[in-house]
């Protein structure tokens, strides 16, 4: 089902959004400024990870994949270089002063209208010495799991031969990563694969909302009895045997389909609780074409509370950071001060494994991962709750 939203709408908000983006650089450059001088160091460090981490998940939902793409390297850098950050801030705070030019730059020809997306695609290449995908990919793209080189080069070579693209990870958790900040049309995952096993990445891919969501899975194993629970259970079980590679080309040439889900739910009332009001206008947008739905929002946790017992959610979508609170400590507030038993998904841009594992683990039905995709929003809601059902 595909949920209509008007272009207009969308383009005002993200052009407003883009307004916002001067002054949360002027923020990120004053913490730099700080980190340099050591002074307020530590918690200067901290602010700064979190307006970029921000920014990254905000500026993903409203199709500004550039501007997430310079936050999630900027990320990567000071965490591959934050020992030497520590002894040597100065150097290391005129490399990311580079990355901060560049986004003024292309905030200012964004907002001209006189945007070249090429040409920043490959500046902040530049930076990193490396390629930076923005924006879709016509091959269909398999992400691979494998540590058995040979298996793995079978792969590459059927995958290849059908006009296909692939990456490869060489454990659960690198293949989880990727899952979240890469687009895959299909997962390719052995059963033994590190500490996050091939059933439970399946498991989690299930219920959170990253780049993958909805990945078509494929679990190898040549395990005869696997004791699977339903969330674990692939889109397509092959076992290593003789003709896997056959059963494994029919999967990705679709000649196996898979049977449509035919059970419908519906959420009627949907309380957002978000303290980025730009998050809060895109949720708003996101519902307001829907037919019988109600969205109620909130910008702090009081201001929820209120809500939560005057507008009667049987939905609430929860930050999960929110006025230096977890969203699984709000979770259980909400549970135990104000006895509310519905459904509730995280929205975050948390991508650490042992962040997520929490989430999964308080009690809600699913996670969203920053930046979503508006149009497939509610589509991603009524996923998860069919499978909690």
């Amino acid at each position: 089902m595909n949920i209509p939203i008007l272009d207009d709408e969308f383009k005002k908000l993200q052009n407003e959004y883009a307004l916002e983006l001067p002054e949360l650089i002027d923020s990120i450059e004053k913490f730099l400024m700080k980190i340099e001088e050591q002074s307020e160091a530590e918690s200067s460090m901290k602010d700064l990870k979190r307006i970029v981490h921000s920014i990254k998940g905000t500026a993903g939902s409203y199709e500004l994949g550039w501007v997430s793409s310079l936050c999630h390297q900027f990320e990567d850098h000071i965490d591959d270089t934050l020992e030497e950050f520590n002894e040597i801030p100065q150097n290391n705070v005129q490399e990311l002063l580079n990355y901060i030019d560049l986004f003024r730059c292309y905030v200012a020809d964004f907002l001209k209208q006189s945007i070249d997306e090429e040409s920043y695609v490959k500046n902040l290449a530049k930076l990193t010495n490396k390629e930076v995908e923005v924006g879709s990919v016509e091959k269909k793209k398999v992400l691979i799991i494998e540590s058995a080189s040979t298996l793995l080069k079978a792969y590459k070579l059927l995958i290849t031969s059908l006009n296909m693209s692939y990456a490869t990870a060489i454990s659960g958790r690198e293949g989880f990563e990727r899952l979240l900040i890469e687009k895959y049309d299909y997962l390719i995952t052995g059963h033994a694969t590190g500490i996050v096993d091939g059933p439970s990445l399946i498991a989690i891919s299930k219920v959170f909302n990253g780049e993958s969501r909805g990945v078509k899975t494929i679990l190898t194993t040549s395990i005869d009895e696997l004791n699977l629970v339903p969330e674990q259970r692939p889109d397509f079980l092959v076992e290593k045997k003789l003709g896997m590679m056959e059963k494994i080309q029919d999967i990705l040439e679709g000649k196996e389909e898979l049977e449509p889900d035919s059970n419908v739910h519906s959420v009627e009332k949907i309380l957002c609780i978000d303290d980025d009001e730009s998050v809060l206008k895109l949720l708003k947008l996101s519902f307001s074409k829907i037919e019988g739905v109600e969205v109620a929002c909130a910008s702090s946790i009081d201001e929820g509370e209120k809500l939560l017992k005057s507008f009667n959610p049987n939905l609430v979508l929860l930050d999960y950071y929110l006025e230096e609170h977890t969203g699984v400590e709000i979770l259980q507030e909400l549970r135990q001060k104000h006895n509310y038993k519905k459904d509730v998904i995280f929205l975050t841009a948390a991508s650490k494994e042992e962040e997520l594992q929490k989430i999964y683990n308080s009690g809600a039905i699913g996670v969203i991962l920053k930046p979503f995709v508006p149009k497939r929003l509610y589509n991603s809601i009524l996923e998860m709750m069919k499978k909690t059902a």
